[in-house]
């Protein structure tokens, strides 16, 4: 079951009250069900935002906003590159698909070999 979700000036403002009724000698359990959130619950926000200010809790939620984005566009932009070819003549890597490649340039352009090329360049 999910409980609620509090934004980061509350976490704050509710450490700070635990800390007030935990220094008048309550312990931490009844701090916690007074507070209607659990004992795991304190400690891990006691462990994120132990001594953030208001300010600072709010800024970190910025931050935490803003790195989301931009993984976000890191993600899109990985699987764009992922999906595109690495090389426009990447399908040439077996020497049988090289081959059928030059033969076709052959019969269709009536390009020569290299060393007919070769051969004319020389001559020129």
């Amino acid at each position: 079951m999910k409980g609620k979700k509090y934004s980061p000036e509350q976490v704050v403002s509710k450490l700070r009250e635990a800390d007030v009724l935990i220094g008048k000698g309550q312990t931490v359990a009844d701090v916690c069900r007074q507070l209607q959130i659990t004992d795991v619950t304190y400690y891990r926000w006691r462990k994120e935002y132990g001594g953030l200010s208001t300010d600072q809790a709010q800024r970190l939620r910025e931050l935490e906003s803003e790195n989301a984005k931009l993984r976000k566009v890191i993600a899109d932009l990985t699987i764009d590159r992922r999906s595109e070819p690495n090389d426009r003549i990447s399908w040439l890597t077996t020497k049988s698909a090289t081959y059928k490649a030059l033969r076709y340039m052959q019969q269709s352009h009536g390009a020569g070999t290299r060393k007919d090329l070769l051969q004319e360049n020389h001559e020129n």
